[in-house]
């Protein structure tokens, strides 16, 4: 009589699942499969897996005690299936999660990387460094910063073009990422 329960298909789903194991409980095993049944007939038209997959498995055992062992058979079987889609579905969701975080990855190092000389940009150098100096401070060590030019960079440009220009720029910064690796620092 509950207009919450009689309303909510999922919920309606679950108090006869609810109502059909107490039965099963006190033995009253016909009444049970009556009430799994329209449980199990509410749940599928919601596509509830979770409900619907322990429906099969008490209206399994149901059968079972009521000596009706094919339609025991049949809910296992319908009890597998359920259990199989819904690892299907999370596996699914699993790959899912793990191409969303390699699409972060990807955008947090293009936000981070410079695209023509393949070190990192300004910004990152910025809230790294910020961090590092946070750290050093209190712990009492030293963060070193090396910074250097490209003498006449301009009339490499202006000799050789823009795209030769581009060439040396690249080689630069994978020079001086061969040069400097570790844990606790980068170009």
């Amino acid at each position: 009589t509950n207009p919450f329960i009689q309303s909510n298909s999922k919920e309606r789903s679950r108090y006869l699942y609810f109502q059909g194991f107490l039965q099963m409980k006190v033995q009253h095993f016909d009444l049970a499969i009556s009430l799994l049944n329209e449980a199990q007939d509410i749940a599928k038209s919601c596509n509830d897996l979770q409900v619907l997959k322990r429906l099969m498995w008490d209206l399994a055992h149901a059968y079972e005690e009521m000596k009706n062992f094919q339609a025991a058979f049949n809910c296992m079987k319908m009890h597998s299936v359920i259990s199989t889609d819904l690892l299907v579905r999370r596996n699914t969701s699993n790959v899912t999660e793990i191409h969303l975080h390699h699409d972060i990855a990807l955008v947090e190092q293009r936000a981070n990387i410079d695209q023509l000389s393949g070190v990192y940009n300004r910004s990152y150098l910025e809230s790294t460094c910020d961090e590092w100096l946070k750290e050093a401070k209190p712990n009492k060590t030293n963060v070193c910063c090396i910074v250097f030019d490209v003498d006449n960079f301009k009339q490499i440009n202006d000799t050789y073009g823009h795209l030769a220009g581009d060439e040396v720029i690249k080689k630069i910064g994978a020079a001086c990422s061969e040069l400097i690796s570790g844990e606790n620092s980068f170009v």
